[in-house]
This record gives structure tokens, sequence and C-alpha cells, in this order.
């Protein structure tokens, strides 16, 4: 798997230095691949620093650290493009993009020339997968718009979905089992909640869901507004922590298109972490 280990992540402050905890250190990050011939990481920190700094590995080399040192956005609400500063004679040379809103913390892209890695461009298909009793908000490929969905995954293959579908010209609430793995049309799966916020009951959860008001009408477009008043009431009953339901929104709609080539059988859906809602 083309991946990079993150060995090292810390915020330097203007007076002291404080380790970033929303990275864990020794996780890995995998790329998902980009037309323009670039392996793309997303890193994705709740909350904006000055400073970071990045020690990474990679598997075909793991004696040899890459690092990389950004610096965030003087502003708010802007979207503008940095370039790493060398830190060491090896360092990985890329770009590395960022995107700060208010009270969110800031997003964190860094592209990579795939010609730096010895790997075909087919493994960077390679993922994150999904992790048994987490969370996720789910993007299916389809005519127009995403659909959206809610997936308790039961492992790295299967879960239980929550939805809304049209039938006979409206739209009802639905739960069924979803393959994760083999899905012709799951593109994308965003966890708002990790497995380590403790056991959720596939019934309770469903019981929960049915009290989310279902839209009059098939008008396309509802199943996410549906998704977003879901997690709303998740939040209510303490099941997430939802830091914006407008962000999140826009978290779907930004990241679920990018992968709609993943609508094959043989492709695993491209995974992240919401960076407005976790648990």
């Amino acid at each position: 798997m083309l991946c990079m280990r993150i060995e090292e992540v810390s915020a330097i402050g203007a007076d002291k230095q404080d380790r970033l905890l929303v990275l864990a250190t020794g996780a890995q990050i995998s790329p998902s691949w980009n037309s323009a011939g670039t392996y793309v990481y997303d890193l994705s920190p709740s909350w904006a620093i000055p400073l970071l700094l990045l020690t990474l590995t990679t598997p075909h080399q793991p004696h040899r650290k890459e690092q990389l040192q950004y610096r965030t956005a003087p502003t708010e609400d802007a979207v503008m493009p940095h370039k790493p500063s060398t830190i060491s004679p090896d360092i990985v040379a890329g770009r590395v993009t960022m995107e700060t809103l208010p009270g969110c913390g800031v997003h964190v892209t860094i592209e990579l020339a795939c010609a730096r890695f010895s790997a075909p461009p087919a493994v960077a298909l390679a993922t994150f997968q999904a992790e048994a009793g987490a969370l996720y908000l789910a993007g299916f490929a389809q005519a127009g718009d995403p659909h959206a969905a809610i997936i308790l995954a039961t492992d790295s293959s299967r879960g239980q979905i929550y939805h809304i579908t049209t039938k006979l010209g409206y739209w009802a609430y639905s739960s069924s089992n979803q393959n994760i793995l083999g899905s012709m049309s799951l593109t994308s799966l965003i966890k708002i909640r990790d497995a380590s916020g403790g056991a959720i009951s596939p019934n309770g959860l469903d019981a929960l869901l049915r009290q989310v008001p279902v839209p009059a009408g098939a008008a396309s477009g509802e199943c996410l507004n549906w998704v977003i008043n879901a997690v709303m009431l998740l939040h209510q009953h303490r099941v997430v922590r939802l830091s914006s339901a407008e962000y999140l929104r826009q978290e779907f709609s930004q990241y679920v298109p990018q992968n709609r080539s993943r609508a094959t059988r043989g492709s695993y859906p491209g995974v992240k972490v919401s960076a407005y809602c976790s648990a």
C-alpha cells in the first residue's frame, strides 16, 4: 500500500510547542489518485495553528524520514497555496494547500509528485478502510447529485444503512444491510463517530433515526437534507459531536464528487474523518 506513516506531528506556537493530538502518532495516511498526476494526502486538524511540522516515513523506505513544514493562513475564510519549506535534505518536494474556516480549524492537502514513488498509479486507489462500529456519512454515485445516507459499519466490508429513498413517487425512510466492499455505487465514507466512542446498537440507531421527519414528495436533494437533520438529532442525543451542520454539508458536497470514479465493483470507497463531526 502506498502510504505515509505519521511519526510526529507538532504545532509550534509563539512561546511554546504543543503536540497536535488530533492526528495520532503512528497513524497512516493514504493518498487518492489525482488526474493531474499527483498523489493527494488530506489532513484535517481540528483547529488552526501558526506552524505545523510533520515527520513522515514511507513503507518502502522506513529508515528515511520525510519532513514537511507549513504555516497556516494569516486570515480566516481564505484558500491560500503554500509550499513546504526544507527541513532536511531528504524532504519530499510537494505542494501544500490549506483552507481555513472560522472556528473550525484548517484543512490541509499535501500533493506529492507520483514520480517520487516506484508504485504504479493504481496503487493510489488504496485508502483507509471502514472501521467496525464506526458511524459514517455515505455518498453514492447516481445521476445528478450524489445520494446521501448514514452507515454503521459492521466491519470493513459491510454495514447497516439508514437513509430515505424514493418509492412510488415519494420519499420513505429505509434501513437495511449494505455492502461496503464490492458496491458499484458507494463512493465515499466520512467518519462522524469513532468506534472508540462506544458501541452503537443498530436497532437503537434505527429507532432514533425514524424520528427524523421525512420530506413530502420526491424533490431531488432531500436525501442530504434528511441526513444533515439526522446528524443534528444524533448530536442532540450525544451520539456525535457536531460543530457545524452547514460545514458538514459542505464537506460532504465537496468530498463525495471527487470520488465518483470509485463507483466500480473493484474500487473501495474513499474514506476520511470529518473535520466538523466526531465522537
